[in-house]
């Protein structure tokens, strides 16, 4: 199902569209929660790329990328690549954000 919300959002709304990649990025979480951390890479990887293009690095949905991101590359004991990424999500989401709020 989710594959097919991504594909028709792709058509739909194209490649850039917010909702496209928010769709790419749950896909990438569903892969990884069922532990296919090879489907899950490009999805994320892509829909972080896109999102740093198109709402900045600031954008909410991109911190949650980068977050997704950061959290598949832990748990596949990639921690050179989680743990800058980690702390960038964090550093930028506090700033952006504020430490207090919820997201």
């Amino acid at each position: 199902l989710f594959q097919e919300v991504l594909e028709i959002s792709r058509e739909v709304d194209g490649n850039e569209d917010s909702n496209t990649l928010v769709s790419m990025s749950n896909l990438g979480s569903l892969h990884q929660k069922m532990g296919n951390h090879d489907l899950a890479l490009p999805l994320f990887e892509e829909a972080l790329d896109t999102q740093r293009q198109t709402m900045g690095n600031e954008s909410p949905d991109t911190l949650r990328t980068m977050s997704n991101l950061s959290t598949l590359h832990l748990r596949t004991e990639d921690f050179g690549k989680a743990l800058p990424l980690a702390m960038d999500a964090l550093a930028t989401r506090r700033r952006v954000l504020g430490k207090d709020h919820v997201d």
